[in-house]
């Protein structure tokens, strides 16, 4: 999916922000590739499926989690690589411990049985069951990029004017 952004200014910016530290300059693009995710993360939290039991679940690291528990998983955060100056990436998205959300409960899931992991090992039988798909992650992605995209271009407007 392209989308176009043109920013006012835009050239100004890099320049003053390659001016800037290389550090300070990638702290200034991430602040503002965060703040225009806050919305997407604040859709997806509203829209996340929740499971009903009461039931604690394992996770496939060991920990027991509550009801919730994608929903509480969702955030985003700056990845630090040594890119030029003045570049930011920022990942927004699920914990790696709720993987499951968007790999599953956005599509759905048929599982039919299990086969054996090794020569000899015996499995647990589990009947067949299918997991409906809840179409939640892509969908507001989506939705809510010209948004996201429109407040990147807004917040980098204000920067420029704060320089």
């Amino acid at each position: 999916m392209a989308v176009e952004l043109e920013v006012k200014g835009y050239y100004q910016l890099a320049k003053q922000l390659d001016e800037l530290e290389a550090k300070a300059g990638q702290r200034v693009v991430a602040g503002i590739m965060s703040r225009a995710t806050t919305p997407l993360k604040a859709a997806w939290r509203a829209k996340a499926p929740v499971r009903r039991s009461k039931n604690l679940k394992k996770t496939y690291k060991g920990r027991y989690v509550a009801p919730g528990f994608l929903k509480r998983s969702i955030t985003s955060k700056r990845v630090t690589r040594k890119l030029r100056k003045a570049v930011a990436l920022v990942v927004a998205g699920v914990a790696d411990e709720a993987f499951y959300g968007p790999q599953f409960l956005d599509d759905g899931k048929t599982v039919t049985g299990r086969r054996p992991r090794g020569k000899g090992q015996i499995r647990k039988a589990v009947k067949p069951y299918t997991l409906p798909a809840y179409d939640w992650y892509f969908s507001t992605y989506k939705a809510n990029l010209p948004g996201m995209v429109k407040r990147i271009a807004a917040e980098m407007e204000k920067e420029i004017g704060r320089i």
